[in-house]
């Protein structure tokens, strides 16, 4: 009774806190109390890490809230953590029941707070160029690039900074800071230049975005974190220490760094809060450079960029802006360290065999086939040498092309076999490989649809998975490897692509066609009126009633045959009246779809609302004399849908109808009717046409068109075609490399039964092969495998049967 309610309010006294040493030694801490009756004064309990602390006292004046008190540390020396900790544990002026904090916990230390500074002394400018592009497809179209300073202090020879961001930081709202420790004394390495590695912890830009974006009902934050964070906190993978991180996989995942003069790279991947996508892999997502410093870049990489071609070499240089000129020789053989230190010291400016040119991809005609190695040294414009840099290099003579062609071969089969093992046949399928003398190889599984409809997306997929692993590849040279592919879908047909190198050429090979066991997805199957669920099959109209996500064949643009998603379709109430009950009781209801030309309607202004029928349980497609949908492009040009059939012709003047109902739950499948003619016109889809008069007799030309159509409830639909929200859109970029590496390319060792996590699988691939006969910025032919029976090719038979022109790779 009479309890006072002293509490803790939230505030900056809490937490960790660095002072400069010539600061004031001190912390105001704030109490509250609920019972503002009498004057009191609290007997606060305190715990302290080191006897450097002194407190004040706490007392309120009678009516008095809030009062302040204040902590001292005088005694603390520079670069010592101390910690404290309050707690008011008498009940007469704490309440032990109320959730209001009973107790506050911080720390101080004492260093020196430096900025960063240019070489003359002076506080530097560093400028943040800030690339998430996901941010734009939320409505953020705030500036990305913002100039600030780093701060930091030193302990024990690791720098604890932060970014200390302007008021108009764009993403980087006021409050929000980058904080990182920078590690002078450690290296990390990319392209032979050494730097100082930053490691930049899980946090948050600051901005906020509508909720309602990614399904949430609250602000969501905009999250950062560098990729041993990504991994270590937000993947939880076992990646061991920074150290082990740096060690290990500095290579495969860009980690943030400063170079020494100034410039510091943070490469983050960002997130919004509320979702599972995380964004910007691959690229440096803010990239500082402070003013001032005089920033020379002598940097050289040189490796081969592709097999021969035609008895040339295609060779990397990767040159820094201050390199005036590379000279260059080719030994023959794999030279020592020593060898190499030795014809470094034998190059000279003057020497013919030079590129000035810059950076750049550069032929070479070396006259004999073999391995050699190029030694490549940098020079300033004052003729000085300035870097070095070597590589190995495989050369093909144009006349020893036949000889040394690759000798690869390989083919899918069922996966039933490996039922024992917990391998699914519905969603696996075995392969094998074999060849004769390869040094890399890469296999992956893509469906008969995405290899048809893009080809090159497919071969660009393929060269992102990682190369087989040396065991592997010692199979495929002997009496074959065989491995099995996961995550495909069912009832399915695949093919497999496999890269192969001898290191003198390369080729891309194509073997199938294999189908997966079981049903194929609802979206690939065929319906017709037979499959219409008579139980599913709703008493009303508003049975129908829902947002859907729209599959179908494009008329005019689909080169598989098998249904797409295109679009969002909503079926709603219609304000025309419904018809009286006929003899059978029973009365027409109309709804309206939307949204089946969401494309169209968007591009050239109109209204794609159609009106529908609603009788005995399904969905009439109403007007044979063609639908009305009114004006598009301002009046300019008049819309009208008509019915297509299956021969392809537009029916108009003539009885013809399409009819939708559930063929499953979630699922509604439109097809023909046939009450009319006994279904011998084959409705199948809907067509879209514009004309120049308002009475629809002019014809401007034929807009868009679907058959086969498929409307799949959006909480039902689990195919991973459609985007089920804007996030989700976005991670799945429109990239066919993006949307099937990950699912449909992985394989998995069947000896150990299990997918090994990612970051293993990628780290183990790159250090097990450093690509010989690279393609990065090559050209590579190709050459289609014909298989030997052909299962319902269809289009494919186009794309196997030509010449396919060389893919520059990237």
């Amino acid at each position: 009774a009479g309890c006072y309610g002293v509490f803790f309010p939230s505030q900056e006294a809490s937490g960790s806190h660095v002072y400069n040493p010539t600061q004031d030694k001190s912390i105001d801490i704030i109490l509250k109390r609920t019972n503002t009756n009498g004057s009191i004064t609290v007997p606060i309990k305190a715990t302290y890490s080191e006897e450097v602390f002194s407190l004040g006292e706490a007392s309120f004046a009678d009516g008095q809230d809030e009062t302040t008190f204040t902590l001292r540390f005088d005694g603390a020396k520079e670069g010592v953590e101390y910690k404290a900790g309050f707690v008011i544990e008498d009940n007469q002026y704490a309440s032990m029941y109320s959730s209001n904090p009973i107790g506050l916990d911080l720390s101080v230390m004492c260093v020196e707070m430096l900025t960063l500074k240019d070489e003359s002394g002076k506080e530097a400018t560093v400028k943040f160029s800030v690339q998430p592009d996901f941010l734009a497809d939320f409505g953020i179209k705030e500036a990305y690039e913002v100039e600030g300073s780093i701060q930091y202090y030193e302990v024990d020879g690791v720098r604890y900074g932060s970014v200390v961001v302007p008021e108009d930081g764009g993403i980087w709202k006021s409050g929000a800071v980058i904080n990182f420790i920078w590690y002078p004394k450690k290296t990390i390495v990319y392209n032979e230049v050494s730097y100082q590695p930053v490691e930049v912890a899980l946090g948050s830009t600051g901005y906020e975005l509508d909720g309602s974006e990614v399904g949430e009902d609250h602000p969501c934050r905009v999250l950062f974190a560098d990729y041993y964070h990504y991994w270590s906190d937000v993947r939880a993978n076992d990646v061991g220490t920074y150290d082990y991180f740096i060690e290990n996989y500095a290579q495969n995942y860009k980690l943030s760094y400063y170079d020494g003069h100034g410039g510091f790279y943070f490469n983050l991947v960002y997130s919004i809060e509320g979702t599972n996508y995380w964004y910007g892999f691959c690229d440096g997502s803010v990239v500082g450079i402070a003013d001032g410093y005089l920033r020379v870049n002598y940097n050289m990489k040189v490796q081969q960029a592709g097999v021969s071609q035609n008895g040339e070499v295609p060779v990397s240089f990767t040159l820094g802006e201050d390199v005036a000129k590379v000279v260059y020789t080719f030994a023959e053989g794999q030279l020592t360290a020593t060898q190499i230190a030795n014809a470094v010291s034998a190059m000279s400016f003057d020497s013919e065999d030079a590129i000035t040119e810059g950076s750049g991809t550069y032929g070479f005609n070396l006259g004999k086939t073999g391995e050699y190695t190029l030694v490549a040294v940098a020079y300033s414009a004052d003729g000085k040498p300035q870097n070095s840099a070597s590589c190995d290099i495989v050369y093909l003579a144009a006349e020893d092309g036949e000889e040394y062609a690759v000798d690869i071969n390989g083919g899918l089969g069922s996966a039933a076999k490996y039922a024992p093992s917990g391998i699914s046949s519905e969603t696996s399928l075995e392969f094998y490989v074999y060849g004769k003398d390869i040094v890399e190889a890469k296999v992956a599984a893509f469906s008969f649809a995405d290899l048809v409809s893009n080809f090159a997306g497919c071969q660009q997929a393929l060269m992102k998975t990682k190369s087989l692993s040396a065991d592997a590849l010692a199979k495929v040279n002997g009496d074959g490897y065989v491995d099995v592919f996961i995550n495909l879908l069912p009832g399915t047909e695949y093919y497999m692509l496999v890269y192969a190198s001898n290191g003198y050429a390369e080729t891309v090979e194509v073997f199938g066609p294999q189908f997966t066991d079981g049903d194929p997805l609802k979206i690939y199957q065929d319906f017709s009126l037979a499959d219409i669920d008579a139980d599913l099959l709703p008493d009303n109209s508003d049975g129908y009633f829902g947002t859907y996500n729209f599959y179908n064949v494009n008329f005019f643009d689909n080169e598989t045959g098998l249904r797409e998603y295109s679009s969002k379709v909503t079926i709603a109430d219609s304000n025309v009246p419904d018809s009286e009950p006929d003899d059978y009781g029973l009365s027409s209801e109309y709804v309206e779809i939307s949204g089946m030309f969401a494309g169209a309607a968007k591009k050239y202004a109109f209204d794609d609302t159609q009106l529908w029928e609603f009788y005995d349980g399904v969905l009439y497609n109403l007007g044979a004399e063609g639908q009305q949908l009114g004006a598009a492009y301002g009046g300019a040009y008049y819309a009208q849908l008509f019915v297509l059939t299956s021969a392809g012709s537009i029916y108009r003047n003539y009885p013809s109808m399409l009819i939708g109902g559930f063929v499953d739950d979630g699922y509604i499948a439109f097809m023909s009717s046939e009450l009319y003619n006994g279904g011998s016109l084959g409705e199948n889809g809907l067509f879209l046409r514009f004309y120049s008069d308002d009475a629809y007799t002019a014809s401007a030309g034929n807009v868009d068109g679907f058959t086969d159509m498929l409307l799949v409830d959006v909480n039902k639909d689990d195919n991973g075609v459609a985007p089920a929200s804007v996030a989700a859109k976005t991670a799945q970029l429109r990239s066919i490399s993006n949307r099937i590496q990950e699912p449909r390319t992985n394989f998995v060792e069947t000896t150990r039964g299990r997918i090994r996590s990612i970051i293993d699988e990628y780290n183990k691939g790159v250090k097990t092969y450093e690509m010989v006969a690279g393609i990065k910025g090559g050209e590579m032919p190709v050459r289609i495998v014909k298989p030997a029976s052909v299962q319902y090719m269809g289009p494919a038979v186009v794309v196997c049967e030509h010449s396919i022109a060389p893919q520059t790779l990237d």
